[in-house]
């Protein structure tokens, strides 16, 4: 476990139920670097190795370069943190990081490269010199954003994590209409929309 081997104080203390865990985030973006060839990611609030993340660290596996990049998956349950880890126990680049612990704070202040498929939580900013790829998880049949009702209260965090991100995948013209409508970013989204389809269909695809 890399956090155990080079940051140990970070490691025990993220195996403890602190409920303030979230305060060391702006602690590590204070005063550790980002590290560059660092990935994280993270799909449903650490459900598991689902959706657009994992299709994307899939195609990742079969670059030349997968094993000059460290891959941190965020994941929230404790039996599935155990069976990833020992699934993926050959390759030593892989590591499995707890949802909503002071190593979770440690890795998304810290990696380079963040994937995600819905929102990180209110207390995250994203730090300059980080890449920030939000590639959804659906092609939008109901309300959302500013539609729903309250949804100017509900909105706010997604809107931000929209709004930070450098990448939006956008499986169609259709969803591109949504993001700019819905959660009305048209005109003030500095970032780019991929609308190229969602990588979790090239799975489907493939089999």
């Amino acid at each position: 476990n890399l956090l155990k081997a080079e940051h140990p104080e970070i490691y025990y203390s993220a195996l403890l139920s602190d409920k303030n865990w979230h305060t060391r985030y702006n602690y590590y973006c204070k005063k550790q670097p980002i590290v560059d060839n660092w990935v994280l990611y993270e799909s449903h609030a650490g459900a598991g190795m689902l959706c657009n993340p994992l299709a994307l660290f899939k195609a990742f596996q079969e670059r030349a370069d997968f094993n000059n990049y460290k891959h941190f998956w965020v994941i929230a349950d404790d039996h599935e943190l155990d069976y990833l880890r020992n699934e993926y126990k050959d390759l030593k680049n892989v590591y499995f990081v707890k949802y909503n612990t002071v190593g979770y704070a440690y890795f998304v202040a810290r990696c380079k490269y963040l994937i995600n498929n819905t929102s990180f939580h209110s207390f995250f900013a994203k730090r300059e010199g980080q890449i920030f790829l939000n590639t959804w998880h659906s092609i939008t049949v109901k309300y959302i954003g500013y539609d729903i009702p309250g949804g100017k209260k509900l909105v706010q965090n997604m809107l931000r994590n929209l709004l930070m991100a450098d990448y939006v995948v956008s499986p169609n013209e259709f969803m591109t209409k949504i993001f700019n409508d819905s959660y009305r970013l048209r005109e003030i989204y500095n970032g780019r929309y991929i609308q190229e389809g969602y990588p979790r269909n090239d799975l489907v695809i493939k089999t």
